[in-house]
């Protein structure tokens, strides 16, 4: 148990001792698992190997599929084979440490590209990718100088511009007001109207759906940057040209700013080179 309470307060270390989202706190849960399951393992072969010694009933593979017949032969020999508990004890708190204190592994990127996010329309991502590398490139004192100079060029782009004027538009979510230490009140959007990017409204949290505003609360803060990437008139936190959602309108005003407003969905990231 002391040795457990060891492993538990280093989990509890690494999750105040790190920054949330970086690499430090990643690589120190992988390593943790490592050690973790090295421990486990020693203590699960070394219980098998004992009870095989005393018995003939177990075969090669029942190390994997009698895991509790074997730990009850280890246990009839406590406490002078103590040590077998310990390390399978001390390697399974290790492996839990790492997964649910330290905080280290995303496990929701396994399903970034899994279907349950759709992909927002081309011509958006396009856009998105092209203006952030030419501010790059060129040294722009605004990304929103360089939106004003872009320009759709085609049928394609036209076409486009008038499916934003339809129900369902995609948007980048360019900023948020923050809410206390760790949620937010507001995200702001932008969207592809009139053959350019520009500022198109706000969601509150309210309108999100649950599993939406969990996702984002989680993720915003690992995107932030100091100057916003549209013009807005809002004092939020600015976001990197990454994430997006889908939502639902009747469509813009005059002004180009979305009317009745509701939240669809999420949207997969926009990526580098997309």
């Amino acid at each position: 148990m002391a040795g457990m309470g060891v492993v538990v307060g280093a989990s509890f270390f690494a999750r105040v001792a790190t920054p949330v989202g970086g690499s430090t706190r990643l690589i120190w849960s992988l390593v943790q698992i490592v050690i973790g399951l090295v421990f486990f393992g020693v203590g699960q072969f070394s219980a098998y190997m004992f009870a095989v010694s005393g018995s003939d009933k177990f075969g090669p593979f029942d190390i994997a599929m009698k895991p509790i017949e074997i730990w009850k032969t280890a246990f009839t020999r406590l406490p002078s084979h103590a040590w077998r508990v310990w390390l399978a004890g001390w390697g399974l708190t290790a492996i839990m440490g790492a997964l649910l204190l330290v905080g280290g592994i995303r496990f929701s990127a396994i399903f970034d590209d899994w279907g349950f996010e759709q992909p927002a329309q081309q011509n958006l991502v396009q856009a998105i990718v092209s203006e952030a590398k030419r501010q790059k490139e060129d040294g722009a004192e605004s990304l929103e100088e360089a939106m004003n100079e872009f320009a759709g060029e085609g049928e394609e782009a036209a076409a486009a511009a008038e499916e934003a004027k339809l129900v369902a538009t995609d948007c980048l979510i360019v900023g948020y007001t923050p809410e206390g230490k760790d949620d937010f009140s507001m995200i702001l959007l932008g969207a592809f109207v009139e053959n350019k990017l520009q500022f198109v409204g706000t969601l509150t949290v309210e309108e999100l759906s649950e599993e939406a505003h969990a996702r984002l609360r989680e993720r915003m803060p690992n995107f932030t940057q100091e100057k916003p990437f549209l013009k807005t008139g809002y004092a939020a936190n600015w976001l990197q040209p990454k994430l997006m959602c889908r939502v639902k309108s009747d469509g813009f005003t005059r002004s180009n700013k979305l009317k009745d407003a509701v939240f669809d969905s999420l949207l997969v990231d926009v990526k580098a080179g997309q």
